[in-house]
């Protein structure tokens, strides 16, 4: 059974709210929604529309999760009704803004130092 992309666009855009979502982008498989209230999104109505796999919230956006080969044509299909397309560096930007504590930002430049290094770290470990 084929997806119907715009049928799909609008049912997120109706259940998130349309006033709620700054900017939309998205990655190999999840939608990437830059949102203003993330508490007014119920999780289980998202889940349910057709071809939404799953979601999460990380790094301030509301992710949706469509799959390979789906998430672009939606996030087109979300476009062409209206809503603000988000280049990468605007993105950036807003978790950037978005970082409103110091412990979230220590735990980020912890993550960038460390995670990179461990696969080399793991090796050591094993010889």
């Amino acid at each position: 059974m084929a997806i119907n992309y715009k049928k799909t666009a609008e049912e997120i855009i109706r259940v998130v709210n349309k006033d709620n979502i700054i900017s939309a982008t998205f990655c190999a498989t999840r939608l990437r929604l830059i949102v203003k209230n993330r508490e007014s999104i119920k999780d289980s109505d998202v889940q349910k529309i057709e071809g939404v796999k799953g979601v999460f919230f990380n790094s301030d956006q509301y992710q949706i999760i469509l799959g390979t080969g789906v998430v672009n044509k939606v996030y087109a299909e979300v476009i062409n009704l209206g809503v603000t397309g988000a280049a990468k560096q605007n993105t950036e930007e807003t978790k950037k803004v978005g970082e409103k504590n110091n412990f979230r930002k220590f735990i980020r430049i912890f993550a960038d130092v460390f995670v990179p290094i461990m696969p080399a770290m793991i090796a050591t470990g094993l010889f």
